[in-house]
C-alpha cells in the first residue's frame, strides 16, 4: 500500500494565522487612526493657511474687504464664489484667489464650515475669549469635536494662554 501526501494546509495551521493576523491588527488599529488624525489636524491647517493667503491676497487686490463679510461668517457658498471669481458684485475682476468648487461650502477634514473674521482694523477680537489678535484674517475649524472654543479648535492665531 502506498502512502500519498496531502498539499494544503489543515483547518488548525488556517485558524492559527487568522488569529496572528487578528492580534496584530488589534495592535495596530491605534496607530491607524492616531496617523489619521494627525494628517486631518494637518490637512486642516494648511487650508486655513490658504484661506488666510487667498483674503490677503482680495485685500491688496481691492483695498477692502466685502461689505457683505462683517463679523465672524462661514465659508459658505456665497463666500466661496467671492473667492472663486464667481461672483459679479464683491468680485468685479472675476479673480480666482482659490480654485474650488463655486456651488459647495469649504468644508475642513471632520465635514465642519471654516469660519472667517475679516477686519482692516487691527488688532481685532478673537472669537473663542476676546483676545486682541493682530492679524486681518482670522480663519478656524472646530476641529474633530465640532464643539466650539475647545482645545482641539485649529485656529490661525496663537490663544492666549
Amino acid at each position: 500500500m502506498k502512502k500519498t501526501e496531502k498539499k494544503g494546509f489543515t483547518l488548525v495551521e488556517m485558524l492559527v494565522v487568522i488569529a496572528i493576523i487578528g492580534i496584530l491588527m488589534a495592535l495596530l488599529f491605534p496607530v491607524f487612526t492616531t496617523v489619521l488624525k494627525k494628517a486631518k489636524t494637518t490637512k486642516s491647517k494648511a487650508e486655513i493657511s490658504q484661506i488666510e493667503l487667498a483674503w490677503k491676497q482680495y485685500l491688496i487686490d481691492y483695498k477692502k474687504f466685502p461689505s457683505s463679510m462683517s463679523g465672524e461668517t462661514m465659508m459658505d457658498k456665497s463666500t466661496v464664489k467671492i473667492l472663486t471669481g464667481d461672483d459679479d458684485t464683491d468680485n468685479r475682476r472675476k479673480t480666482m484667489y482659490m480654485e474650488l468648487d463655486p456651488d459647495e461650502p469649504y468644508k475642513d477634514p471632520w465635514q465642519n464650515t471654516y469660519k472667517v473674521s475679516l477686519s482692516t482694523k487691527i488688532p481685532q477680537k478673537a472669537y473663542d475669549d476676546g483676545t486682541d489678535v493682530y492679524k486681518q484674517v482670522l480663519v478656524w475649524s472646530f476641529g474633530p469635536d465640532k464643539t466650539e472654543n475647545t482645545k482641539d479648535d485649529i485656529r490661525n492665531w496663537k490663544k492666549k494662554k
